[in-house]
């Protein structure tokens, strides 16, 4: 039978291990919030750069695609989008009132039901300002097809110089392909909004780059600060609290599976004879048969509790920082009943506002 040997760690030592684990876990909360933007993905408020009129269109392209990259990684926030969107969208959504015809007709075109009036439309767009905090669609007067337009495809406007807050172009650069040589072009220029094309003149050019006058954008930005041209996404709030809340429950789970590492305590009379002398287990090596644990004379095995070492709840704050930053229920965004800690049916009330 093999025995312990001196060289293999004491039981001591794993005992200390496993209190520094328990350590690094406790700490685990305090240090997701000083963790580097680069090892989460993000970063917070107070280390993006804000200006006095809000965040600039660099800094809110950034911050789109980290959040663009956790709401489809992180479980809270993509749970949380489902629960915005069928709250907003799960009774349908029709246009009240009479519809002129010729607005009828070009609101059941094909080019605007994809992108405006149709569930798949409605999904959509919800995502965009989830994910981005502006929808931006561009309206072709002519042809009557609309499209979204990316918000890395946009790279300045043109402002009202009386009024800052007041966006009268927006500059869109792209690639076009070329449908005979398939090769990508190069294409920049200006698309007047909606409401300034209705009211004036359109100049030909803008700072020596063609003013395109057939499109016109509409832009809609949620969650923009005082005087800020463009809106913050809805998830960025909760972005923090939702990768602590994911990061707690591994942390916890590493402290599991390190528990689950020790099946028994043995206690002897002395170290080294423990670890000489302390366990020879007696039966078929094959795995059948009675088997027998074989100690010296003062030595003693118990086995070590694994219920109650680890409570997972206890990161639930987290996860309802995130929830409210959300604006969903706890119990919603978790799809655990059990948050509601005895107090279901005032919770469940919260769920259709």
């Amino acid at each position: 039978m093999d025995e312990i040997t001196e060289e293999q760690i004491s039981y001591e030592d794993l005992v200390e291990q496993f209190h520094q684990l328990q350590e690094n876990w406790d700490e685990a909360g305090a240090a997701m919030l000083r963790i580097s933007s680069e090892e989460r993905g993000f970063s917070l408020w107070s280390q993006i750069e804000r200006g006095e009129n809000g965040f600039s269109l660099d800094v809110t392209k950034s911050i789109a695609l980290e959040v663009a990259k956790q709401s489809a990684g992180n479980p809270l926030l993509k749970r949380g989008f489902s629960l915005r969107l069928g709250n907003v969208f799960g009774k349908g959504m029709s246009v009240d009132g009479k519809v002129p015809p010729r607005y009828k007709s070009k609101m059941e075109g094909a080019s605007l039901q994809r992108v405006l009036f149709s569930d798949e439309a409605f999904e959509e767009n919800e995502r965009c300002l989830y994910e981005t905090g502006n929808l931006l669609v561009a309206y072709n007067r002519l042809t009557n097809r609309a499209i979204r337009l990316p918000l890395s495809e946009i790279h300045d406007v043109a402002q009202n110089p009386d009024d800052l807050d007041d966006v009268w172009f927006y500059l869109r650069s792209y690639s076009k392909t070329d449908l005979v040589s398939q090769k990508q072009v190069p294409v920049s220029e200006w698309y007047p909004v909606l409401e300034f094309a209705e009211e004036n003149q359109l100049p030909t050019k803008l700072a020596n780059t063609p003013v395109n006058s057939e499109w016109v954008v509409i832009n809609l930005a949620v969650n923009r600060p005082h005087r800020g041209l463009w809106g913050i996404a809805d998830a960025f709030s909760a972005m923090s609290y939702a990768w602590a809340y994911a990061n707690y429950l591994r942390n916890a789970g590493q402290l599991l599976e390190a528990l689950n590492t020790f099946a028994w305590k043995i206690v002897g009379k002395g170290k080294a004879a423990a670890q000489r002398q302390a366990l020879q287990i007696v039966g078929n090596r094959a795995g059948t048969g009675p088997k027998a644990a074989v100690m010296t004379e003062g030595a003693d095995m118990s086995a070590l509790p694994k219920s109650g070492q680890v409570n997972m709840n206890d990161g639930l704050a987290l996860a309802a920082m995130a929830a409210s930053a959300l604006e969903v229920p706890l119990v919603a965004l978790t799809s655990d009943s059990s948050n509601a800690a005895g107090s279901y049916g005032a919770v469940a009330s919260l769920d259709g506002p």
